[in-house]
């Protein structure tokens, strides 16, 4: 079976990815990133993504950069809850 480390922001479209990475690859990990929403909620949809999904074994969750990595050093990360809902998900 093929492996991948995913990398992601955890928002709809990376759970979706992620829901079908596990079906077709041993997922060996997931690192997160800064993205569309506050970073906690994004690493909390990644374990709830791996908890619906149930894998038979353990896929490690770590915490990544919080911050864009381009960003001035006097810029702020922007996050977009009015675009995405309030947990990244649509507030589904």
């Amino acid at each position: 079976m093929r492996r991948v480390i995913i990398d992601s922001d955890t928002a709809g479209d990376d759970t979706t990815a992620i829901l079908m990475a596990m079906k077709y690859f041993k997922v060996e990990g997931i690192t997160i990133v800064a993205g569309n929403v506050a970073f906690d909620q994004e690493v909390d949809n990644a374990l709830t993504t791996i908890e619906t999904y149930q894998p038979d074994y353990k896929i490690p969750v770590f915490k990544g950069y919080q911050n864009p990595m381009t960003a001035l050093p006097n810029e702020t990360h922007d996050t977009v809850e009015e675009i995405q809902g309030g947990n990244g998900m649509g507030d589904a």
